[in-house]
């Protein structure tokens, strides 16, 4: 986290539920992708394709933060869980029409060890 930034963990299903309502109307290229989500893919050698077959995936969204900047330029990390029990992050400036992608990646860590490893951060209720 920087200085000029706090993050806020939403993780109860209707919390989760009301912030998806945003993003739910809006299909995976519709999203204006930013420069840096396009050389983050290359840099990470990211799979477009899987980013937007696991985009509306809705229900798979397990963990979301809402990054709050004193510059006002806010977003949402959406926290996907796979099948396999990695986990895909897509950050989106959900205040931008059309809504700005500003990153996506895939991880292959195991999402669940990844939640108890911030839950001792940002909230013991994230287990």
């Amino acid at each position: 986290m920087k200085e000029d930034e706090t993050i806020l963990a939403i993780t109860s299903k209707e919390e989760i539920e009301k912030v998806v309502l945003k993003l739910k109307i809006f299909s995976f290229k519709n999203l204006k992708k930013k420069r840096y989500y396009e050389l983050s893919l290359l840099q990470k050698n990211t799979n477009e394709k899987e980013l937007d077959e696991y985009f509306t995936k809705f229900d798979r969204i397990k963990l979301i933060f809402y990054r709050k900047r004193l510059s006002g330029y806010n977003n949402y990390d959406f926290h996907y869980e796979k099948d396999d029990g990695t986990y895909i992050v897509y950050s989106i400036n959900l205040d931008k029409m059309p809504p700005e992608l500003i990153n996506a990646f895939t991880s292959d860590k195991n999402f669940k060890n990844f939640l108890r490893i911030i839950s001792k951060r940002y909230d013991k209720t994230l287990e």
